[in-house]
């Protein structure tokens, strides 16, 4: 049994190193591997040791007899050597868990309160005058944030956090320079949704028990449903800096989104194809709300351009406690799926030759096995690739070798919201992150992130100058005052925002990323490849 767990726990971290080239952890998958193999043996010596009946003709007998005698009398000092050996290799194994959080049972180990080391902490008022009404006392606002720090769009999390942390220290330091005692302060709290439903839920009523009711997030289409609800119902204004899904495009509700609703992306990615010269796509999409308001609008416009949209495959991902389809289990459990995409595929370019014809695939951090596992099939790398705003950037596929080099095999092109990368914001907070990362994968959706708090931010602090000066309106709504910020927020560095009746942004540009290799550095990263403008 323990060495069942050993070549289960080492398997599955083995994972992180494919996905993402983190060479410097591949000492703890083969140290657990050997532990494995090292119990076996220990288990077969046992076994001839003891269950065994060896003939006296029997050349093994002969050696253990011969060995009997040599250490005889040592028989303790050789259990006590077994035994240490097992407890050393238990360790390992169950230190192995524990550093894949396999083991919780802290309801707060998603629930961050502390402040960042890396940015100075500001003045900020005293926990006594926190919810104080005297017009001489700094206020102090609570912001919550609910990201992706695990699951299936983890790739997000970290640059998410690091953009946040960076909005809270800007926005503090910049009602400090107004050198007024009634000047606001911010507190950022977060909290970890799993990129699930059922964490998001717990995530937004553990921020609501501390004070948030401005929430910066959900990430995705499912999370925010789960979301939406509790907040509609406890009065808690959502700001999300990702989710796209066109369902969620409802008028009144409390939900406000910095990125336009998936019928701009799925237009722009129908365009794109018919001008590439693709007839026909064959999609591959992850099921979810998300997913399926993209699927739908893209097929709606690709058939409205004259295309044709095959079955295709929608796949519930593979996803365990480790990470997305991590283990090499998982990468063969693609083949699965990937094999019927394969016939598909195959039938549609007998049909219209290898330059009309495209696969469509829309996915979260499981796009890298998915492509590690499309090397093996010959008529999936014959054609072009597309792919979705939630791949783009995403640099856990630059980081492994086969998913790079099939990616630009395909020239998997990949739309997502345009950034003005000009800008010396944009620049100062790609810096940032490029320092406590190391790596960055998407700057557009921490950008977004940025400027979501900026926004949450100034208007807790319009709401409550309005509160309190009684020649203001007073039967002003927070949610107008959200939707006044934002429009007139010219300080973010996403550009300029305009909000339909439903709260999503409307308006700009898509730039398509493709992969390639960086000559110099051999290494690949993602480059931007086009970009397409969309209608008001």
């Amino acid at each position: 049994m323990v060495g069942f767990l050993a070549i289960v726990v080492g398997d599955s971290w083995f994972a992180i190193i494919v996905l993402t080239a983190f060479v410097e952890q591949l000492w703890m998958s083969a140290l657990l591997l050997s532990a494995h193999y090292l119990l076996i043996a220990a288990g077969l010596i046992w076994y001839l040791r003891y269950y065994i009946k060896w003939q006296s003709k029997d050349l093994i007998y002969k050696i253990i007899i011969n060995i009997r005698r040599r250490r005889r009398g040592k028989n303790e000092t050789f259990k006590r050597i077994l035994f240490s050996s097992i407890i050393i290799i238990s360790f390992l194994i169950f230190t192995g868990f524990y550093y894949t959080n396999v083991f919780s049972g802290d309801e707060d180990k998603d629930f961050f309160i502390k402040k960042s080391s890396f940015y100075p902490q500001l003045s900020s008022p005293s926990s006594s005058s926190k919810y104080s009404d005297d017009d001489n006392i700094q206020k102090e606002f609570v912001v919550g944030a609910i990201l992706p720090f695990t699951g299936s769009f983890s790739s997000l999390g970290k640059s998410v956090k690091v953009a946040l942390e960076k909005a809270e220290y800007d926005v503090n330091k910049h009602f400090e320079k107004m050198n007024s005692s009634l000047s606001s302060h911010f507190t950022l709290l977060m909290a970890n949704s799993k990129t699930t439903p059922e964490e998001t839920l717990v995530a937004i009523k553990k921020l609501h028990e501390h004070g948030a009711n401005i929430i910066v997030g959900p990430s995705i289409g499912s999370t925010v449903l789960a979301a939406k609800e509790y907040a509609d119902a406890n009065n808690i204004t959502l700001i999300s800096y990702s989710s796209t899904s066109s369902s969620l495009s409802i008028e009144g509700d409390n939900l406000f989104r910095l990125v336009p609703d998936d019928t701009y992306q799925g237009k722009i990615v129908a365009e794109r194809m018919i001008k590439d010269g693709i007839k026909v796509i064959v999609p591959i999409w992850r099921g979810g709300l998300y997913s399926n308001d993209l699927y739908k609008s893209t097929k709606y416009y690709f058939e409205k351009l004259g295309g044709e949209v095959e079955e295709g495959i929608n796949y519930k991902p593979y996803t365990g406690k480790f990470a997305t389809s991590l283990h090499r289990i998982n990468f063969l459990m693609w083949n699965q799926e990937l094999e019927k995409l394969n016939a598909i595929v195959a039938e549609s370019i007998k049909k219209y030759g290898a330059n009309s014809v495209a696969v469509y695939v829309i996915s979260f951090d499981e796009i890298t096995p998915i492509l590690i596992q499309s090397t093996l099939y010959e008529n999936l790398g014959k054609v072009r690739w597309y792919g979705s705003d939630k791949i783009a950037q995403n640099h856990q596929l630059t980081k492994n070798v086969d998913s790079a080099l099939f990616a630009m095999k395909t020239n998997l092109s990949n739309p997502i919201y345009s950034i003005d990368s000009e800008s010396k914001k944009y620049h100062d907070l790609k810096e940032v992150l490029e320092k406590q990362l190391h790596e960055v994968g998407s700057i557009t959706y921490p950008v977004l992130a940025y400027d979501s708090y900026w926004i949450a931010a100034l208007s807790l602090d319009k709401n409550n100058t309005i509160y309190n000066n009684s020649n203001e309106n007073l039967t002003k709504s927070f949610k107008e005052i959200i939707l006044e910020t934002a429009e007139s927020f010219d300080d973010g560095i996403s550009g300029k925002i305009k909000l339909n009746k439903a709260g999503d942004r409307i308006g700009g540009n898509y730039d398509f990323w493709i992969v390639a290799k960086d000559n110099d550095t051999q290494s690949y990263e993602w480059e931007k490849e086009h970009n397409f403008s969309i209608e008001n």
